[in-house]
């Protein structure tokens, strides 16, 4: 009753309200697994810093299939950060790079659940909180052209520095409040996210067609 076609609706971010009403009842059945963060650490070359911690992090955990067993492969909404921490290792690896700072490799479980993997981290961490400097996120940066670095504090500002010098235009969103960078920025590390937000309205996010 709205005019709007069925694609238009898949393709919002947000609500709108709709002139009918349904009654829905749903059953809903839950089952505990056991969810695994993977990490990798690289010592520091310096012994003056390799004590310091640098943890560049990604999600690898997706949205599961569908009742009807429809698969939600999230190679853009999931894949692609972990594909570039990957690609980042291996690079240093074979150019003999070593960072002065210790750099821990972190592949983060039940993001999408709440960030639960990446909050069992800082709960229980590998490497010292107070002794990480900075903790990097890349999330959602297969697809799109507009950069996004969501926090606002030294971190961010390194990132703004070097999209200058690959002349790309970032925007910011301050407020860190959402992402595995949250509960890192709860407890005190200084974070920033990088994402290229999709915003086409043949958006994947979240969709089974979220392929490569």
């Amino acid at each position: 009753g709205t005019g709007t076609t069925l694609g238009a609706l898949r393709s919002r971010s947000g609500t709108m309200p709709l002139s009918t009403t349904v009654h829905m009842a749903a059953t809903i059945a839950v089952r505990q697994v056991n969810a695994r963060n993977v990490l990798g650490l690289l010592p520091g070359a310096d012994p003056d810093h390799r004590d310091e911690t640098v943890i560049l992090g990604a999600n690898y955990d997706a949205l599961g299939r569908d009742p009807d067993g429809t698969i939600y492969n999230g190679a853009y909404v999931n894949a692609s950060g972990v594909a570039a921490m990957l690609e980042i290792a291996r690079l240093w690896q074979a150019q003999g790079f070593r960072p002065a700072r210790s750099v821990l490799f972190a592949a983060w479980d039940d993001q999408e659940q709440g960030w639960l993997g990446s909050r069992y981290y800082v709960q229980h961490p590998v490497r010292p909180l107070d002794r990480t400097v900075a903790m990097l996120n890349l999330n959602m940066v297969g697809r799109g052209e507009e950069v996004t670095i969501v926090g606002r504090e030294a971190v961010a500002d390194q990132f703004e520095a070097s999209a200058r010098v690959y002349s790309a235009t970032v925007d910011f969103i301050p407020a860190v409040d959402w992402g595995d960078s949250l509960p890192f920025h709860e407890g005190a590390v200084p974070t920033a996210m990088l994402v290229c937000f999709e915003t086409s309205p043949e958006s994947v996010y979240h969709r089974p067609e979220d392929d490569v």
